[in-house]
């Protein structure tokens, strides 16, 4: 007998009967009439709402910052202000490092950084000029460009009730420095003179005497020279820098920070420009000698 061939109507609609049974009795405990039609109605609506919901879910959490986002533009953000720190670091120190290399080039009487200057000041003419050894920081030779500068300063000298750069540094940094601690106690024997070439003044006293920072600042050099034996520099506050020279030892080292009167040295008669156990003191305003007696009491 050929089978009857079901429709769709009819395989949705076909009746069943869903049966719950008591396992240990094998007695029906509730049953429930059920179709095709039925479960499709329950479970695809279901299936719907999970599936929206779990979207909806994963979008909300996405826009408010979850699965890292937030997180993420934290560490970008941090990361950017770390590399903008470690680029200014960088750059300054590049310059520190320029700045310290010129500066021991002043303290050992080298005065190449200032030749450019002085093929400008006098194209063509390159000689220079060998003068008689002081007790200074210009050791070996004058170059052209400072024999320009002293040039200028011998005219600007000549003019009545004219006032010399150097004096116009000593005020302006007596005004921003402050007071500054004498470095020794005992007889100034040699005084400062530009004429002369002595950029500082010579300080005797008695033997083992201790060198005091005539201020707070930092060690930026430490060191032996053959002219001006062991020899100290200081960068203190203000552009200001002050040297000691012809010391017996030295108690710090470069990158020490010293405070206003502790001891840096102890006096001595080292280098060979030395005549006797005494300090050799300079100060350097913003690259300039002036005259410590200006600043300092004695």
């Amino acid at each position: 007998m050929r089978k009857k061939k079901e429709t769709l109507y009819t395989w949705l609609t076909h009746p069943y009967r869903l049966v719950m049974r008591d396992e240990e009795r094998l007695a029906d405990y509730k049953s429930y009439p059920i179709t095709r039609a039925k479960i499709l109605a329950i479970t695809v609506p279901l299936i719907l709402l999970v599936f929206v919901g779990g979207f909806w879910l994963s979008s909300y959490l996405h826009e408010h910052g979850s699965f890292g986002k937030q997180e993420t533009q934290t560490v970008k953000r941090e990361l950017i202000q770390l590399y903008q720190t470690i680029d200014s670091l960088e750059m300054a120190l590049q310059y520190n490092e320029q700045y310290i290399q010129t500066l021991h080039q002043v303290i050992r009487g080298d005065v190449a950084p200032w030749k450019e200057e002085a093929e400008k000041a006098r194209a063509g003419k390159s000689e220079e000029v060998k003068i008689a050894q002081t007790d200074s920081i210009d050791l070996d030779y004058v170059s052209e460009a400072e024999l320009a500068l002293r040039s200028e300063y011998e005219q600007e000298a000549d003019q009545a009730n004219a006032t010399t750069y150097y004096q116009v540094a000593n005020q302006a940094g007596s005004a921003s420095i402050g007071i500054l601690f004498p470095p020794l106690q005992g007889i100034v024997s040699g005084r400062f003179s530009m004429e002369q070439k002595h950029y500082g003044i010579d300080i005797v006293a008695t033997a083992n005497a201790p060198i005091h920072s005539i201020a707070d600042g930092t060690v930026i050099f430490a060191g032996w020279t053959d002219e001006t034996g062991n020899v100290i520099a200081i960068q203190h506050s203000g552009n200001l820098i002050s040297v000691y020279k012809h010391n017996a030892k030295l108690l710090k080292q470069v990158g020490d920070i010293v405070s206003s009167g502790e001891a840096i040295a102890i006096i001595g008669n080292t280098g060979k420009y030395s005549t006797g156990p005494h300090l050799h003191f300079e100060l350097w305003l913003k690259g300039n000698p002036v005259n410590p007696e200006q600043l300092i009491a004695f």
